[in-house]
């Protein structure tokens, strides 16, 4: 672990509150917020004989913005495009290239600190989600998420944790927020890949062709905030001149929900790419249900509907699909490890939240909240029990303190002493009220007026950053306060 110096990088998800796919499936480690596909959708490449198919947004004439996950328009962060003539690869999903938004640090002191936010908003996993997802067909995201098409065209606002209010202690830091469409959790690689659907609206058979290249953006944009000299321009029409990354002291690698599996997939490979002498962290948001490993899969539904009835049934064909078509890069240092310790459990490094307890080297902050407004009832739903509790069906009251706990457990300084986990320089910080919000990073509200142990979200984690232990766990209504 390292202790010198911090960039901020928050990767933000699940913007969308309800939506069916927000979470995006467990291939991808984020919570447990769609079901497993292991139909065969993915044409790897395609069949010769056959005509080349067709883009997405050619092949499919149902497209739909949706209405969640969207930037307001505004000029505190001002646009810039990736060049696809340096990075030919920077897609979103139709073609369409990457977009990131910049705001340089406010006070000379702050030059060399980062918040990077790479937005989120679920994933597909298959070409019959991938065509819901365009058509915003059973879901509030849609096409917004898989093109750069509808980014604000000239800059965007700063909320939450790029908000420049006098009570943000990250206001003045220079803040990048990377637009996110590519439904993969920033992790893909993969061009044209040739996928099958039925119609969204109408149930035809088609074939169509998407990009799956967000670890291609990824790498784009923080290549471009290396370059020296990097500018933008301002709202006044001005150039502003940044910075070269590499020169950074702080930088935070943060998401929430999905987002925050593309935290877990990219922050250790992020960190090496700027070197020892960048103190990169994770910041975590919305991060994780209760560890899949310890529940109980015999009497939920995954298992009486789909012969789903272990962890490894639930994982392992999503693992397998998944990373194949997208020529997904994780956390391969999780791959390594299992492949030479355990061989044959590599699929649990498509659960993120096994990577978090067990794999991550850069420390992480981390919130989730206990009665997460989207991971409860999604996980809720496929009616797990919990071994630990005499395999009761877990509930509201469960989930709850399932999480109250293994905040605690990964804050505690034990458990990554312990036989299983190589010791680590910095003991994970925890934030975890009771609200009902799902992300917050971007949230006014659930950013600054929730409250544990009388302090806010931001308030947490800077004391972590300064070396303190936070471990803000609400147990009782005297312990935390919501808006």
């Amino acid at each position: 672990m390292r202790a010198t110096a911090l960039v901020a990088l928050v990767l933000v998800a699940c913007d969308g509150g309800g939506a069916t796919d927000a979470g995006s499936p467990p291939d991808a480690g984020s919570p447990p917020d769609a079901a497993p596909v292991t139909d065969a959708s993915v044409m790897d490449g395609g069949d010769a004989s056959l005509p080349l198919a067709p883009p997405l947004d050619e092949a499919l004439d149902c497209r739909r913005a949706g209405s969640a996950g969207g930037l307001p328009n505004g000029t505190e962060l001002m646009r810039v495009d990736v060049d696809l003539e340096r990075y030919p690869d920077a897609l979103c999903n139709d073609g369409t290239g990457g977009v990131f938004f910049v705001r340089r640090a406010s006070r000379p002191e702050d030059r060399d600190r980062w918040v990077i936010q790479l937005l989120g908003g679920g994933s597909c996993p298959d070409g019959q989600g991938c065509a819901n997802r365009f058509c915003a067909e059973g879901s509030h995201i849609g096409a917004l998420k898989m093109s750069s098409r509808e980014a604000p065209r000239r800059g965007t606002t700063g909320e939450g944790i790029s908000s420049p209010r006098a009570d943000n202690p990250f206001a003045t830091w220079n803040h990048v927020v990377v637009w996110y469409c590519s439904s993969d959790l920033w992790s893909g690689t993969a061009r044209d890949v040739t996928l099958e659907a039925e119609h969204p609206t109408r149930g035809e058979p088609l074939r169509y062709r998407a990009h799956f290249l967000g670890a291609r953006i990824f790498d784009a944009v923080i290549d471009t905030l290396r370059a020296e000299p990097f500018a933008y321009v301002d709202a006044a029409g001005a150039e502003v001149a940044m910075r070269d990354l590499d020169a950074a002291e702080t930088v935070l690698l943060a998401g929430a929900s999905a987002g925050s599996g593309g935290v877990r997939n990219q922050v250790d490979r992020f960190a090496e790419t700027l070197g020892p002498d960048v103190d990169v962290r994770a910041v975590l948001d919305a991060v994780m249900s209760p560890s899949r490993e310890r529940l109980g899969y015999a009497g939920s539904t995954l298992c009486a509907e789909r012969g789903l009835c272990s962890h490894e049934d639930h994982l392992r064909p999503v693992w397998e699909q998944t990373r194949a078509f997208r020529a997904a890069v994780g956390d391969e240092s999780c791959v390594s490890w299992h492949a030479a310790n355990d061989p044959g459990s590599e699929w649990l490094c498509g659960d993120l939240d096994h990577v978090l307890r067990h794999h991550l080297a850069t420390p992480f902050f981390f919130r989730q909240d206990q009665s997460d407004g989207l991971v409860m009832p999604n996980t809720l739903a496929f009616g797990y029990t919990v071994p630990s509790r005499g395999d009761a069906t877990m509930d509201e009251r469960l989930f709850a303190e399932l999480i109250a706990e293994e905040t605690e457990e990964l804050t505690t300084a034990a458990w990554w002493t312990s036989e299983a986990h190589e010791p680590v320089d910095v003991v994970p910080g925890g934030f975890s009220p009771r609200c009902g919000h799902h992300e917050t990073l971007r949230s006014e509200a659930a950013t600054y007026d929730v409250s544990v142990n009388d302090g806010a979200f931001l308030e947490a984690l800077d004391r972590w950053l300064a070396g303190a232990p936070v471990s803000a766990v609400a147990r009782d209504p005297a312990t935390f306060a919501c808006p």
